[in-house]
């Protein structure tokens, strides 16, 4: 069979880059070149001429002496004519008017034309022709590195193939890199498999046309600092690390035209430049197609028409189908003549030149918190000039930075349609006056503002024209009006403020509004106003009292409660059945640090069908449950000691409920969730639980936050999980349990339950999902096998180094044949990516029984008889890699969330059998193989089942290929007709068939 597997056209290969996004704003990639180093191998080859090879000065030597013999030539030409034109002349031209003879002579340039069939380093102009692939093993430094302008580099369809480093760490490899160099074609070219393929480093009116970018650790093609680039007709696709298939950094005004950007790790097109232009891009299995960072975000700054994608973030002039989120506006530093949103970060006095209208500068509603205009510097002074700030989330903020900012100043300014006209966090000494604001949710919203003035303003037609919370104290309102509100003044906090001279009328629910903590405050001062109705008891000059909506209650023993409001216990209780009833929602029971207890019977505090209650500052103790809820949401527990109760707290058909700082001890059980779902538990403690106690037991429940709890010495388990997924279990110690620390049932046990999670430990059941560590220094596992080994582990492990954990050789001095790694159901956890099993040449390489989570790609075999089965492997980008392997037996493997499931390219003679592959972009892949088994796979989720390309005699029976999405078999190049050899040993089920016509055996499979 022949093979280019390398190079063939396929959707692409893994990348080798672990997963881990970074949070928007700050693009990935180097800000500045790396170093470069280059290897030591043989410069362009000139081409040959007259069937010999001949050395640069020698060409020239022949085509002087050519040029001059033509010269020779014509000159005796225009001898004999000369003779006679003078000879005429003679006759006809009086001698003083014979014109003077003329020589002329022409010189031509041999054109530059070079050949290349290695690495070299090019430094003159001219055109380079690429004559064969050029495989590298160079770790750093560049394959071809171009630091010449008008340099022309030609495929002809051969390919650069590297060898990594699969990182994204220094040092870096670049396929074709052009440094400080104009004016470089690269035509036809074929890159993969470096840390970046394609790198311009300061390059103007380059270009890079009709080439395949493929497989790049950190970046397809890379443009750092480069001006007025073209990328054309091209296809980049499997790029695994975080700087995106192509990456514009610094510079600019580049076009990127007719690619096809498909299958990479993170991003398609990463974008930190302006003034370019994009167009007729095809964006295919991207996590995210778009993402820009700083001013190349606005809509103005860039061009995009005639594409088609999914996914955007950040970029304000592309829109795409599912995601366009608004860029930071506040990263933006404002002058002191202000004419667009951003942020102002020093002193001094600003002025607002035009309308500012935030929703310009996105596809999508501004965010509820997005500001227009930041304040984070104290002495200044902000001037609208009566210009308008429209359609924002706050129209100017001050933020809350942990130290307060002082002497800031709002004035002339008109707001609409916002969530805050002017939000005021920590601010000491401000002044808001003549604004205008309408349209909202609160005009004025005061958090935590001090030493203030609001005066002269009108506020109408908001959900509140002025709200107070947080420690809004010492604040002046002065010919202040409020009216067409909801609420004129929502006082929900604050002290000592003072309120004249102003105007709260016409407001549809309240003039002037008081929360409980507010009705009887002694310290707020309210003269000369006009004010309409109010519920405050200090708005002495309002001309209609309301009722208070919520009382504080005092409390001295047990009672029902069924008006909503704040009760507040005031001495301790003893009791002998229940104490609290709950029947009301919307309720704040304060202990105030009190005891609660009980006779060993009933509830101390209980409810059925009620919402937002707030329990907290309470010791319970001797009640056969000390807090009981169903059906009840939004249930808040905290700072709260419970001591020898049958269950400590009880919760059933709950969501968005939070447990903090709740401590059982002694209980016949701590924590029992059924049917909760979205909820917390944090900093909780179950100790010392008696009869059949677990410390936590959730049943029925997900999507759970469980973190730094603690569960020691209970006589059942620490922590159990019964038909409970996708709960985030992270940072808790369990330990003396009887049973186990960690229990998880059959169906809450896979890899499938949960994204992650590093607990302390010494004992677990089925929970694969959580990785246990014993609270002490954990010793490194991972070696380099050069000799035959049995590797059993006897633990979890966080794998955090991100390389190869075992390395099997086989090399002239030593071999790794026979090596078996059998990791008895532990998890291996890996922080930072990388292989777990590196199988190089080695036979008989034995993996088994490993739960693998985060690797890279987890288990590669480059060897022959390799045996890798009862593997679970979730979220990685190869799951299992067979490269150029004999004989290899896949069997009884589980995957979950990978690029490709199984991998295989040059691989012969073995089995993939008895496989179940769930959500994998490509569940198998068969690359230029021959005689392999694929038999009674499963494959459901993801986008196709079963790859083939330059395959053939592959027999394929009985597997189950229902991917939702594009097809569950596809055959490419080589493998599509009956003539390939492949064989339909029939009982296949397939979503779909792409050009596989072989496929005549099994009738769900047929074309």
């Amino acid at each position: 069979m022949v093979r280019n597997a390398y190079f063939a056209q396929m959707p692409g290969n893994p990348g080798e880059q672990p997963g881990a996004p970074g949070a928007p704003g700050a693009m990935p990639g180097p800000s500045q070149p790396p170093s470069r180093q280059f290897p030591q191998q043989q410069g362009p080859i000139p081409i040959k001429e007259g069937g010999s090879e001949k050395p640069d000065e020698l060409v020239e030597e022949v085509n002087r002496k050519a040029h001059q013999k033509k010269i020779e030539t014509k000159l005796l030409s225009y001898a004999v004519i000369a003779i006679i034109i003078v000879a005429a002349g003679a006759y006809l031209i009086p001698p003083l008017l014979k014109p003077s003879p003329v020589t002329t002579s022409t010189t031509t340039v041999a054109p530059q034309i070079f050949k290349i069939s290695s690495c070299t380093v090019i430094t003159k102009s001219g055109t380079y022709y690429i004559t064969g692939n050029i495989d590298t093993a160079i770790q750093s430094g560049s394959c071809i590195d171009i630091m010449s302008p008008n340099v022309k580099l030609i495929g002809n369809g051969n390919g650069i193939l590297g060898s990594g480093p699969f990182v994204i760490t220094p040092p870096f490899s670049y396929g074709i890199r052009i440094d400080d160099a104009n004016n470089v074609s690269l035509q036809g070219v074929s890159v993969s498999r470096f840390s970046y393929d394609v790198y311009l480093n300061r390059s103007s009116q380059s270009s890079i046309l009709n080439s395949s970018i493929r497989n790049g650790t950190v970046s397809g093609v890379y443009l750092n600092s480069s001006v007025g680039d073209t990328l054309a007709n091209d296809s980049i696709s499997g790029i695994s690390g975080p700087a995106g298939a192509i990456s514009l950094q610094g510079g600019g005004s580049s076009t990127v035209t007719n690619a096809v950007i498909q299958g990479n790790a993170y991003y398609g097109v990463v974008i930190a430049s302006t003034g370019n232009r994009f167009s007729k891009l095809t964006f295919l299995n991207n996590p995210v197609d778009l993402i820009c960072s700083g001013i190349a975000s606005f809509s103005s700054e860039n061009n995009f028409t005639g594409s088609t994608c999914s996914v955007n973030k950040y970029c304000e002039f592309a829109y795409c189908s599912k995601v366009n989120l608004p860029a930071n506006i506040s990263s933006i530093t404002l002058t002191r003549q202000i004419t667009g949103c951003g942020g102002i970060s020093s002193p001094g006095i600003y002025q607002v030149q035009t309308n500012l209208n935030l929703s310009s500068y996105a596809n999508v509603s501004a965010s509820p918190s997005v500001a227009c205009i930041t304040i984070t510097a104290s002495n200044v002074r902000l001037n609208c000039n009566n210009n308008a700030i429209l359609h924002s989330g706050y129209g100017v903020s001050i933020p809350s930075l942990g130290t307060s900012l002082y002497n800031i100043s709002i004035s002339n300014c008109t707001f609409a349609n916002y969530t805050h006209a002017i939000n005021v966090g920590q601010v000491f000494g401000f002044n808001i006056t003549n604004v205008r604001a309408s349209g909202g949710g609160a005009a004025i919203y005061l958090q935590n503002g001090t030493q203030g003035t609001v005066s002269n303003s009108v506020l109408s037609r908001n959900t509140y024209g002025i709200y107070i919370n947080g420690t809004s104290t010492g604040i002046t309102f002065s010919n202040v009006t409020a009216q067409g509100n909801i609420y004129g003044v929502y006082a929900a906090a604050g002290q000592a403020n003072i309120y004249t001279q102003s105007k709260f009328v016409n407001n549809s629910k309240e003039d002037l509004y008081c929360t409980a903590s507010q009705y009887n405050s002694q310290s707020n001062i309210f003269v000369n106003n006009e004010c309409g109705t109010t519920d405050c008891n200090w708005g002495t000059t309002c001309k209609t009292r309301t009722l208070p909506p919520i009382s504080v209650y005092p409390l001295s023993g047990c009672s029902t409660i069924d008006t909503p409001g704040n009760y507040s216990l005031n001495a301790d209780i003893d009791t002998q059945g229940n104490c609290f009833a709950i029947k009301a929602s919307n309720v704040n029971l304060a202990c105030n640090g009190h005891y609660i207890t009980g006779g060993f019977a009933g509830n101390a505090v209980y409810g059925s069908g009620v919402n937002n209650i707030t329990f907290n500052n309470c010791k319970i103790q001797n009640f056969n449950t000390a807090l009981n809820f169903s059906n009840s949401n939004h249930l808040s527990f905290s700072n709260i000691t419970i001591n020898q109760s049958g269950t400590s707290v009880s919760i059933t058909n709950s969501i968005f409920d939070s447990i903090v700082k709740v401590s059982s001890i002694l209980g016949a059980h701590g924590f029992v969730f059924k049917y909760v779902n979205d909820s917390t538990l944090t900093n909780d403690s179950a100790i010392s639980g008696r009869q059949s106690a677990s410390g936590y037991l959730l049943n029925y429940s997900y999507n759970n936050l469980i973190a730094y709890d603690v569960a020691s010495s209970n006589n059942n388990y620490g922590f159990a999980f019964l038909n409970s997924r996708n709960n985030q279990v992270s940072n808790n110690t369990a330990q003396g349990n009887l049973k186990s620390d960690y229990y998880c049932s059959a169906n809450s046990g896979g890899l499938y339950a949960q994204q992650g999670g590093i607990n302390n430990g010494v004992s677990k059941q089925n929970c694969i999902w959580l990785v246990e560590v014993q609270p002490i220094p954990q010793q490194n596992l991972c070696q380099s096998i050069s000799s035959s080994d049995i590797i059993t582990l006897t633990q979890d492990m966080v794998y955090p180094y991100g390389h190869a954990c075992y390395t099997v050789y086989n090399t002239n001095s030593s071999s790794g044949n026979d090596t078996v790694i059998n990791c008895m159901g532990h998890t291996i956890y890996a922080t930072r990516g990388g292989t777990f099993v590196d199988d190089i040449n080695s036979s008989n390489v034995h993996v088994s029984n490993c739960y693998l989570k985060y690797f890279t790609k987890p288990i590669i075999v480059q060897g022959p008889n390799a045996q890798i089965y009862n593997n679970t492997i979730g979220s990685s980008n190869a799951s299992i890699s067979l490269i150029n392997a004999f004989n290899p037996v896949v069997r009884t493997n589980n995957i979950t969330n990978a690029s490709y499931g199984i991998f295989v390219q040059s691989a012969d003679d073995g089995q993939i059998k008895n496989n179940i592959l769930t959500n994998a972009n490509i569940s198998i892949s068969v690359i230029g193989s021959a005689s392999l088994q694929v038999l009674n796979n499963t494959v459901t989720g993801g986008s196709l089942g079963l790859f083939m390309e330059k395959s053939d005699e592959i027999v394929v029976g009985s597997n189950h290929l229902t991917p939702p999405t594009s097809s569950g078999i596809v055959c490419s190049t080589g493998s599509k007709n009956t003539s390939s050899s492949n064989v339909d040993f029939g009982d296949n089920v397939c979503s779909g068939n792409q050009n596989c016509n072989w496929m005549t055996s099994s009738p769900l499979c047929k074309v």
